[in-house]
């Protein structure tokens, strides 16, 4: 885990060279528990592509590859809150009109806190109160949706977005935890 953050400060810390940076804020809910998700995507690959049909006319798009890293969090009232960190690549296609469609790998880290009191016992064995009691888990996200860029039509550097991910945490009590996400935001163009 050490490793995957400290590859996420250098990739962040090389960013700035790229061409192209967007800033991420988006409402990120657990289904019926409400969160929040920032993120920074730094594209480094993009490419025009151009396909003639069997009709005559001609198709095109751009393809975009964006290296991503997200910081969440979800509170599940009387269950736990879930920090995240994830670092993933976007993959986007672009259409004329500014609609996009985009699929998403991510690998991170997960913090939860469980909500509410838990006790353990001391070294004396008498009763303690333990706070921000919680457990770190390897992250693995998948997600897939679409959105509009303005800045196709309009020179507008504004990208509304919708998304949906399936957080895998592993290893959770026996076996896997999976938890559906649905994001809702708006990115902004930096350069």
């Amino acid at each position: 885990m050490k490793n995957l953050l400290l590859i996420i400060v250098i990739i962040t810390l090389c960013s700035p060279i790229v061409r192209a940076q967007n800033l991420k804020l988006s409402y990120n809910s657990s289904i019926v528990y409400p969160g929040a998700k920032i993120g920074y995507e730094a594209p480094f690959m993009s490419k025009n592509i151009e396909k003639v049909k069997k009709s005559g006319k001609t198709k095109s798009y751009v393809r975009e590859n964006l290296f991503s890293v997200n910081a969440a969090f979800y509170h599940h009232q009387n269950y736990h809150d879930n920090v995240y960190v994830t670092a993933g690549i976007s993959f986007r296609k672009i259409r004329p009109s500014g609609f996009f469609f985009e699929f998403s790998p991510e690998l991170g880290v997960s913090r939860t806190f469980i909500d509410g009191t838990t006790y353990a016992f001391n070294k004396d064995n008498t009763m303690d109160v333990k706070k921000t009691n919680g457990y770190f888990y390897p992250l693995l996200s998948v997600g897939g949706g679409l959105g509009y860029d303005f800045s196709t039509k309009k020179e507008l550097p504004i990208t509304v977005f919708t998304k949906l991910n399936l957080l895998t945490l592993y290893p959770y009590n026996s076996g896997f935890y999976l938890r559906p996400t649905f994001e809702l935001g708006i990115s902004y163009k930096l350069k």
